[in-house]
């Protein structure tokens, strides 16, 4: 089967990201296409929330994952993605690379988010050069490499339980 390279950029985003993301990702994918020795199926993810429109031109196939997100994630040969929180550390705890393609949000500073987690996730696109995106897109799939999963640490979930446990404690 040819690599699959998954796009996932939330819930259901709205026309405004999708006409960022289309000016964006369609000269990125239009290039890597060239580029790559091997052909590969780009494969967008429908958030529950997206509108038919929110589909990107030169997507060979859209999917519903429903709650199975990082099935798809973990077995994609690459993901495109926003780089919000949530995606992010799912990305992280896969060994699949990433192009992180920041959006602008209102309190969620993704463009600093994708600096941060660029490298270690694969690379992360500047909209001023497409071609770098690209050659890294057509690079990753012709050279099926993966990347090791980063070590997040503790998730913090035991001491978030003791504050609650103390806190109700206090209340009786």
């Amino acid at each position: 089967a040819e690599p699959v390279v998954l796009v996932t950029f939330g819930g259901g985003g709205n026309a405004q990201t999708r006409a960022m993301l289309e000016q964006q990702l369609t000269p990125v994918f239009r290039k890597a296409r060239t580029l790559a020795v091997r052909g590969f199926e780009i494969v967008q993810v429908r958030g529950p929330r997206a509108p038919g429109e929110a589909l990107l031109p030169g997507i060979d196939r859209s999917i519903q994952v429903d709650g199975r997100l990082n099935e798809w994630l973990a077995r994609a040969d690459a993901v495109v993605s926003t780089v919000g929180y949530n995606t992010v550390l799912e990305l992280a705890q896969t060994d699949v690379p990433a192009l992180l393609v920041p959006i602008e949000r209102s309190i969620d500073d993704q463009h600093a988010r994708a600096r941060h987690w660029g490298a270690r996730l694969g690379h992360a696109h500047e909209g001023t050069t497409p071609e770098r995106s690209a050659r890294w897109l057509a690079e990753t799939i012709d050279t099926g490499r993966r990347r090791p999963p980063v070590e997040l640490g503790p998730d913090g979930a035991d001491a978030a339980a003791a504050a609650l446990s103390a806190c109700l404690a206090s209340r009786r």
